[in-house]
């Protein structure tokens, strides 16, 4: 079934009980997965992904106290390393 007229809306939880890296590498990881499974285009979801990388690494320096930044920053950088060993795989996450 392909519906087009359906917009979904997630409400990500600032305080849940997600470690940093794992969001953070998901962050980069889903992207780049959807942008291969053709389910997302690439002009959606680089800009997206880029944003996110960059609001963890500025403010990395001086975080929120409820928000883990250096947490996500790590695992945006271990997703971009396993980008480029060309071994990206969502489910890694599980194992983080």
């Amino acid at each position: 079934v392909c519906v087009t007229a359906i917009t979904g809306v997630h409400l990500g939880i600032k305080t849940g009980r997600v470690s940093g890296e794992r969001f953070g590498y998901s962050q980069v990881a889903n992207a780049i997965y959807l942008i291969r499974k053709g389910s997302v285009p690439a002009s959606f979801a680089l800009p997206l992904m880029f944003r996110n990388i960059a609001a963890n690494l500025a403010k990395s320096l001086r975080p929120e106290p409820y928000i883990d930044r250096r947490g996500r920053l790590r695992g945006n950088m271990l997703a971009i390393r396993h980008i480029a060993m060309g071994r990206i795989e969502p489910e890694y996450i599980l194992k983080i």
